[in-house]
């Protein structure tokens, strides 16, 4: 079941941040979950992962729009910022794996 939950985050462009333990049906059940998910909800912010903002040019910014565009459809749509993350991320990826950037 485990790789569904990823296989399904993946196709909706999501990403699982934490998981819900297994939890009995039943009162007591319903009792440790609602203290689960309130113990999630209470978090200070600084344990979310961070965002970074990279500044791009207005002509980088106007391809990734061009590109983005391209790209949406069906039930899934990108920003020109999302697919700069997934670019990025590809890039780095691959140069790790050819061993051309230091990790």
């Amino acid at each position: 079941m485990a790789s569904n939950i990823d296989e399904i985050a993946r196709l909706l462009g999501a990403k699982i941040v934490d998981r819900i333990p297994s939890i009995e049906p039943g009162y007591l059940g319903a009792s440790r979950m609602a203290h689960v998910v309130a113990s999630l909800r209470s978090r200070p912010q600084s344990a979310a992962k961070p965002s970074h903002q990279v500044p791009l040019s207005d002509t980088t910014f106007e391809k990734l729009e061009v590109l983005a565009k391209k790209t949406n459809g069906g039930d899934k749509n990108v920003s020109p910022i999302q697919l700069a993350a997934e670019l990025l991320e590809a890039a780095i990826d691959r140069g790790l794996a050819s061993g051309s950037a230091a990790p």
